[in-house]
């Protein structure tokens, strides 16, 4: 079947569901409004944010997008960042995240698992500022590295320079060497 008939398909079948009332889905984070009902519902979607030059910023994959007025609400996302030479730096798993249409900043709400090139880390909450291209949280987080484990308090993370920063009590622990 071609993109293009997959695509539709898809489509249909979240207006249709949309429509009809009908919510697939589990439990959100977020509590909602009985009486707000999304715009669009789309299964399977995928959005992907571009700079003025063309280059990749972001790349979301979801079950699940609902789009309202003025923010879209995704269900188990994957969220990779990318650098200039549009190449992928960071992949963000996040059971729920809400993008704000008006300014492009994103809340990615739950526990945050994420992959670097030479680390990982755990978190809780997370944002993206669209502006200074910076995810950051105030939540405690850890971060792994192949030989070092780094507990804090607070986190910035820039997609331009992949630069990590530690806000408040960070605690470094080499592992030993096998």
């Amino acid at each position: 079947m071609s993109r293009k008939i997959v695509f539709g398909a898809l489509v249909i079948g979240a207006l249709a569901l949309g429509l009809y009332g009908l919510r697939p889905g589990g439990p959100l984070l977020i509590p909602e409004d009985p009486a707000r009902a999304p715009a669009i519902t789309v299964a399977g979607a995928r959005l992907v944010k571009h700079d003025t030059d063309g280059h990749k910023l972001w790349e979301l994959e979801a079950r699940q997008i609902e789009t309202f007025e003025s923010e879209s609400l995704a269900t188990d996302v994957t969220l990779s960042f990318f650098d200039k030479e549009d190449r992928q730096t960071l992949i963000v798993k996040a059971p729920q995240v809400r993008l704000e249409h008006r300014t492009g900043d994103m809340s990615l709400l739950g526990t945050i698992e994420a992959t670097g090139e030479e680390f990982s880390f755990t978190t809780e909450n997370l944002r993206w500022d669209a502006q200074k291209k910076l995810l950051y949280t105030e939540a405690a987080i850890q971060v792994m590295g192949t030989d070092f484990e780094l507990r804090g308090l607070g986190f910035e993370y820039s997609t331009e320079t992949a630069r990590a920063t530690i806000k408040h009590h960070a605690r470094l622990r080499f592992k030993e060497p096998r």
